[in-house]
Order: C-alpha cells, then sequence, then structure tokens
C-alpha cells in the first residue's frame, strides 16, 4: 500500500478537492473522482501519468518514497527550506 496523506494535503493546500474535480469544476478532467477518493483513502495504486500530473499542477520537483515500520510506502513532499541547506 502507498500513503498519499502528503500528497491529498498538498492538492486541497491549492485548490484541488473532490468538488473541484467534479463536472463543471474548475479542475473537471484533471483526474476522476475515484482516483481522488482512492488517494484521500489510501486504497490501491495511482498511475505514475496521474502522479506526474499532480507534481506538474502543485510545481512539485520531488518527492521520495519511503518504506516506513509497517512495510507499507509513504509519498513524502520534502520541505523546501530543509533542501536548501544540502545544496
Amino acid at each position: 500500500m502507498i500513503n498519499y496523506d502528503q500528497l491529498v494535503e498538498r492538492m486541497k493546500e491549492n485548490g484541488i478537492t473532490s468538488f473541484t474535480i467534479k463536472k463543471g469544476q474548475s479542475k473537471e478532467g484533471f483526474m476522476s473522482q475515484c482516483t481522488y477518493t482512492r488517494m484521500k483513502l489510501n486504497q490501491g495504486y495511482i498511475g505514475l501519468e496521474i502522479i506526474e500530473k499532480i507534481l506538474n499542477e502543485l510545481n512539485i520537483d520531488k518527492i521520495q518514497l519511503v518504506k516506513n515500520i509497517e512495510n507499507n510506502f509513504e509519498i513524502i513532499i520534502p520541505d523546501e527550506t530543509s533542501e536548501k541547506g544540502t545544496e
């Protein structure tokens, strides 16, 4: 299983919610409501094309896929300020 919590939180912060994905809203066609719901509930896997679309929309250049103690994976969005000190 992959945990999408950080990615979903960042989407919400940028106005991408199940409401805005509905037909007739500003992000219509961005992704299906079913896919968004699966991400929110951490159910199943999301295709890389969708993840790439989300990252491009949110101007995210880097993510990490990290294995956690439950032997599941989670998507981590590195903090921009902590990365600047490593360059």
